[in-house]
């Protein structure tokens, strides 16, 4: 047997070993996917919208938090404002917090909320980070902030939006 001939059925051996393992893989995670989202549709099913999306992690960019509402939590609106879906929400309104998503290339949060426990509202909120102005003063070097549009106060101060009425369980 030649070295050169020897060599060869060596690589094909790996080469064969490489894309064997590959295709093992990529099974193992195609069966790994279908039992989760089987999983999900099974919750889906037998929860409720609200305790669903508040106990359920149904995607990587969900959150159980916003500022300091946590999921469970209920919560009363302080100030009326409108939403970036063009919902208004009303000083007074009560809330339960099931969960938040966030998408960055979007900047938006999209709050999950509940008002009667069971059903899901959805309260979208737009962080356009273009709109954030900062001038900083030719002598001293200090940074002043421009008043921030209401969608990105309220991510901002969670605290001057959302009174916390219950905390979660």
């Amino acid at each position: 047997m030649t070295p050169f001939l020897f060599f060869s059925i060596i690589a094909a051996i790996l080469f064969g070993s490489f894309f064997l393992a590959a295709y093992l893989y990529s099974v193992r995670q195609r069966r790994k996917q279908e039992a989760h989202d089987a999983y999900l549709r099974q919750k889906k099913e037998e929860l409720s919208p609200y305790a669903f999306y508040r106990t359920v992690q149904s995607a990587d960019n969900q959150i159980f938090s916003f500022g300091h509402i946590q999921a469970g939590d209920r919560f009363r609106i302080r100030r009326d404002f409108v939403d970036h879906g063009g919902q208004t929400f009303h000083a007074g309104e009560t809330y339960d917090f099931a969960s938040a998503f966030f998408l960055p290339y979007e900047g938006v949060y999209t709050l999950f909320l509940s008002s009667d426990g069971k059903e899901i509202t959805r309260m979208y909120l737009h962080i356009p980070y273009a709109s954030i102005k900062i001038s900083v003063s030719d002598r001293r070097g200090e940074l002043t902030h421009e008043e921030l549009p209401a969608e990105e106060d309220i991510c901002c101060h969670t605290e001057e939006y959302f009174e916390l009425l219950l905390p979660r369980e």
